[in-house]
């Protein structure tokens, strides 16, 4: 794979490991128990990005500024990155490439008069480039494929991204579910198709 250059990516990824047992307190609480304990993930999804913010800001500064970071992330992380982008970060950022992944309650529904988040800006919503890209047959957040009308994970994101003024892309890759899109060191389609995406060709 040819790594464009001029740009540098942060890939999200939350913390992992066996949940109750070798991992406690995870960053965020496996997305089947969502439903049932939301004010649960709000306050991860919180603390998460506070942390994230101080994180992309040291970034940012090693890569010659906000507009030169393109954010990425896998399941929970393409969770994160998408509403660091988008809400979290107040600078615009390059971009964001999500895999795999869907919108959390705060991308859905901005929280106002809070330090953590703030309204994408009319620079953000002209210049943030957002893409998304998931197997057919990932079931995961919704238990229906992502471009089901109704439940998937597409729809929801395009219409809450829309609602907010953006452009979002949008990528299937056939056949495959959740774990099996990569990126791995055997399975690079998804960053193949991030780095066509970034220059501008059509992957």
């Amino acid at each position: 794979i040819d790594l464009p250059s001029g740009f540098t990516i942060a890939f999200v990824q939350s913390a992992r490991g066996n949940f109750g047992r070798r991992l406690k307190t995870p960053w965020t609480i496996p997305s089947k128990k969502w439903r049932m304990h939301l004010k649960t993930v709000e306050a991860q999804a919180d603390d998460d990005v506070d942390i994230l913010k101080l994180v992309l800001k040291q970034l940012a500064q090693e890569a010659g500024g906000y507009s030169k970071l393109w954010l990425s992330g896998r399941s929970q992380g393409g969770c994160l990155s998408t509403l660091l982008a988008v809400a979290g970060v107040a600078p615009t950022v390059a971009g964001c490439f999500a895999i795999a992944s869907t919108a959390l309650p705060e991308l859905q529904h901005i929280p106002v008069g809070v330090d953590t988040y703030s309204l994408p800006s009319e620079k953000k919503l002209e210049n943030l480039r957002l893409g998304f890209f998931s197997g057919s047959k990932d079931h995961q957040f919704t238990g229906h494929h992502p471009q089901n009308r109704i439940h998937g994970t597409f729809p929801l994101l395009k219409k809450t991204l829309v609602d907010l003024g953006f452009r979002p892309g949008f990528w299937l890759k056939e056949g495959a579910g959740h774990s099996g899109i990569g990126p791995t060191a055997r399975n690079g389609d998804a960053f193949k198709v991030m780095f066509a995406w970034i220059q501008g060709q059509d992957p």
